[in-house]
């Protein structure tokens, strides 16, 4: 009787591979359908040490959306995820549940962001009001706008072919204890510079990396210093991973020229740059 039962279960091998593909479909068409949606790739763009999976995933972004700062866009997505609206914002407490040290977003649902224009005037102004966007001021030297935009105007202003950039502005905190950063925490660099009375005052320090797109920003906010900061060469447009290291050698070296030249993105560039900085005047 056993016999006769495997004997059916073979002559029938249809429906047992039926199941199989039913599970495997199961198992892999959510990861499939993930794949394909924007927002889960900007989770791959923000966590990933991958370059190569970062490079595929902003190939899929459509290229509109590469004018808005990734981790802004993360935010966007989390907030949309909850469900979050403007009618029941408030009552969600969002300013606490989705704001970091990055991105600031407030109770109404709004991001506070900086945006780059191609052109800034009144008409533009009024343009961006027009989509509930409230403008807290304007830099006309830079085009640039301090603002509140709601998450849902993202899109819509991120589509403008006047926008240039849309940039997190960052929630505000304030240090009080004598470590500047948590680096300079780490490092202890607080007690060399109060015990030894140093502070890198005649040092001349190197930076060599992608781009200081916003150092004109970072030194009016105060986190660089106009006369010890030397922008030597930097061909490459939107790009600051150079500005956040300036920042660090200042917090730690306070009185240090700090001298920035791009790798330009490749290993040619990035050779002459080290000749630069190591060449009589630099080092």
């Amino acid at each position: 009787m056993n016999n006769k039962k495997i004997n059916r279960e073979v002559r029938n091998p249809g429906k047992f591979i039926s199941v199989l593909s039913l599970i495997f479909f199961l198992m892999f068409f959510p990861l499939k359908a993930q794949i394909k949606n924007v927002d889960s790739l900007i989770e791959v763009i923000n966590h990933s040490r991958s370059y190569e999976a970062i490079e595929k995933a902003k190939d899929k972004i459509p290229s509109y959306l590469h004018k808005v700062d990734y981790k802004l866009l993360d935010v966007v997505r989390q907030v949309k995820l909850a469900g979050i609206t403007h009618l029941n914002a408030e009552n969600n407490n969002v300013h606490n549940r989705f704001s970091n040290q990055l991105v600031e977003v407030n109770d109404q649902a709004n991001f506070h962001v900086k945006i780059y224009l191609k052109q800034l005037d009144e008409n533009n102004i009024n343009k961006l009001k027009a989509m509930g966007i409230i403008v807290q001021s304007a830099v006309n030297k830079y085009n640039q706008v301090f603002c509140w935009v709601p998450f849902d105007a993202i899109d819509a202003l991120s589509k403008d072919n006047n926008i240039l950039r849309i940039s997190n502005v960052g929630k505000t905190h304030h240090n009080t204890d004598p470590y500047k950063t948590v680096g300079d925490q780490i490092l202890n660099a607080v007690t060399a510079r109060t015990s030894f009375g140093i502070n890198g005052s005649g040092i001349k320090i190197g930076v060599i990396s992608d781009g200081v797109y916003n150092y004109q920003d970072v030194i009016n906010a105060g986190y660089l210093d106009a006369s010890k900061f030397h922008r030597i060469f930097d061909p490459l447009l939107h790009r600051n991973e150079g500005t956040a290291m300036s920042e660090i050698v200042h917090v730690l070296a306070p009185q240090a020229d700090i001298y920035f030249e791009s790798d330009g993105g490749d290993e040619l560039t990035f050779w002459q740059s080290q000749q630069d900085l190591t060449s009589p005047g630099y080092n």
